[in-house]
This record gives structure tokens, sequence and C-alpha cells, in this order.
């Protein structure tokens, strides 16, 4: 049995692998993205709507849940847009 924090984390690794096969388990999100007044990029988890000149909200949840994405992505996604872009954000979750 491990001892150690070190040995406890590369025991639960192989007993990981073991199971599933995998060293990495991969989560996908449905959802849109969408691009602010100020430039940053947003992935909503229920489709957002355009409120003037207010931001992307959305109807279904409040508070609007959304998670910031790096500014530099997806330069063709602008404020500019009537519609956010359907997508699927995929998370790769390391062991």
């Amino acid at each position: 049995m491990p001892h150690t924090r070190k040995e406890m984390l590369s025991w639960a690794k192989d007993v990981w692998e073991k199971i599933t096969g995998h060293k990495e388990e991969e989560v996908g999100y449905h959802g849109w993205a969408a691009r602010d007044k100020n430039g940053n990029l947003n992935f909503f988890v229920a489709r957002p709507s355009k409120e003037y000149d207010l931001g992307w909200w959305t109807v279904d949840e409040w508070p609007c849940r959304k998670i910031k994405i790096l500014n530099d992505k997806y330069p063709f996604i602008k404020w500019e847009d009537d519609e956010a872009i359907e997508c699927e954000l995929i998370c790769h979750l390391k062991v």
C-alpha cells in the first residue's frame, strides 16, 4: 500500500489506467460561443441572445452560466454577430 502522497497518486493513476484503459478522460459539453463587446469569448451552456448593446444573455437560466475562453482564439467569432455559434467544449481530464 502507498505511504506518501506521491506514491498514492502514482498508485491511483495505475489503477485508473487498468480500469479504464485510458490515461485521461474526455468530457464534452454542448453549448454556444459568443464574443462580448469587450472582446471576451464566452461559452454558454444555454443558447444566449444578444440584448442590444448590453451583451449576451440566456433566458433559460438565471444567473447566466458561462465560461470565459482565451480571447485570441477563434477570431471569426465577433461581437457584431447576430447569433451565437453552436459548438461543443471538450475537456481533457488528466489523472
